[in-house]
């Protein structure tokens, strides 16, 4: 609800997306802070956190020009599956992890 907020707040911000893109690291990365994926390399271990991978979700909603698009059912379905597919996929990646 605050990520969609700050979007229609800031859509006619001057340079607009830099500021969609510091809000989004703020409400996901530092006020969300939560669960962190441990990643090791090169000996260190860093913490990322999951929720910073919210700020991907930038890029389709950027890239859409407020045109609707192709519309099947295969599709349909595909991206209604998709949330709690890949909420499925990360609760494994963590309980095997």
């Amino acid at each position: 609800m605050i990520t969609v907020v700050m979007f229609c707040l800031l859509r006619d911000f001057p340079f607009a997306w830099l500021a969609q893109l510091t809000s989004m690291a703020l409400i996901n990365i530092v006020f969300f802070e939560g669960q962190v994926f441990p990643i090791e390399v090169f000996g260190k271990i860093f913490e990322i956190p999951s929720q910073g991978f919210a700020v991907f979700a930038l890029i389709p909603i950027w890239l859409y020009g407020g045109r609707k698009g192709c519309s099947n059912k295969m599709m349909q379905y595909g991206f209604y599956a998709f949330y709690p597919v890949h909420m499925l996929v990360l609760y494994l990646i963590k309980y095997f992890a």
